[in-house]
């Protein structure tokens, strides 16, 4: 079979213009690299930007906030008991001291808030939340000799770093139920939070907002509307978290009032995401090598406490999660 003949493509022919075009645009590139290079082009202005002194903090003025939740005492695993938890509240504590000292450097925080979002304590209901393997203490060692102590040095604690005082917003979770045959409302939790109401209650700075009915709070700072609530009743699929509250943080904005933050505990790992204009913030625990979440979910549990700062026109700026 015959090759085709091979057929040459027409010849381009550049004109004298195109040569000239090309040797003057590199003449011109020479002259401007040479004039950049000596000076001679004047710099481009800086962008205006606000002065602000920084060793005073003249900022605008914003509220703290730490996420207080899972703190499970009397739930043992092979790194964490009850000297351990002593040990994470203290680096806690120390967190929320130095991210205080960091950011006031810049802007004036004048309060804390404080969003408890419940299981204080492990129980010691062996049917459906404790396994004898995991249980350190009875109950009312795991309330007085535990959660109350603990809670009540953390926040006495930090009281006098903070001059407008601080507001505990607290709403029970699953492990405080005492039973399915009790009033929802009756929650180790509430009890707990109340019990520490009354032993502060010479503290005027210190005020205590205590969920005793429902399973969530609304919370309003700098303007900012935030929905509070332990995250136990929101579904798991393919025991993963992320749908089911994203579908519950849509439908509680139509059922139970707008919001623009969604503050969950109850899954043990820290998470921040946005969904539909709503911000969610999922807290982490006190726990680690939780050995019920290792085997039924998969999933390593984080020791880290969230804490962040409202601002009463841009809503969450500084946002910390504290690895305790």
């Amino acid at each position: 079979m015959n090759k085709p003949a091979y057929k040459r493509g027409p010849y381009k022919k550049h004109n004298k213009e195109d040569v000239m075009t090309s040797v003057n645009t590199e003449k011109a590139m020479e002259s401007i690299y040479d004039l950049v290079k000596k000076g001679a082009v004047e710099k481009s202005p800086l962008l205006r930007i606000p002065k602000y002194n920084i060793k005073q903090g003249l900022g605008d003025e914003e509220e703290m906030v730490l996420l207080f939740s899972d703190l499970q005492v009397g739930h043992k695993s092979p790194s964490t008991n009850l000297e351990v938890l002593k040990k994470r509240m203290e680096t806690l504590v120390n967190g929320v001291v130095k991210i205080v000292s960091l950011q006031r450097q810049a802007i004036p925080i004048k309060k804390l808030h404080v969003f408890a979002l419940g299981d204080m304590i492990q129980s010691e209901d062996i049917m459906s939340k404790v396994d004898l393997d995991s249980l350190e203490m009875v109950l009312m060692d795991q309330i007085f000799n535990g959660a109350v102590p603990l809670t009540e040095k953390m926040l006495l604690s930090l009281l006098p770093l903070f001059p407008d005082g601080i507001d505990v917003w607290c709403v029970p979770g699953n492990h405080g139920a005492i039973s399915k045959t009790s009033a929802p409302s009756t929650n180790w939790d509430t009890i707990i939070f109340k019990i520490l109401e009354a032993k502060t209650q010479n503290y005027k700075n210190l005020r205590w907002h205590i969920e005793e009915k429902r399973f969530y709070q609304q919370v309003t700072i700098q303007g900012k509307k935030f929905m509070l609530s332990h995250g136990d009743c929101i579904p798991r699929y393919l025991n993963i978290p992320i749908y089911g509250v994203t579908q519950r943080a849509m439908r509680w904005q139509g059922s139970i009032g707008e919001f623009e933050y969604l503050c969950l505990g109850h899954f043990h790992t820290p998470l921040r995401m946005d969904w539909n204009n709503t911000e969610i913030i999922i807290n982490g625990c006190f726990m680690s090598e939780d050995q019920w979440t290792l085997k039924v979910i998969g999933m390593s549990t984080q020791p880290a406490q969230i804490c962040f700062g409202v601002h009463p026109r841009k809503g969450i700026s500084f946002f910390y999660k504290v690895k305790l």
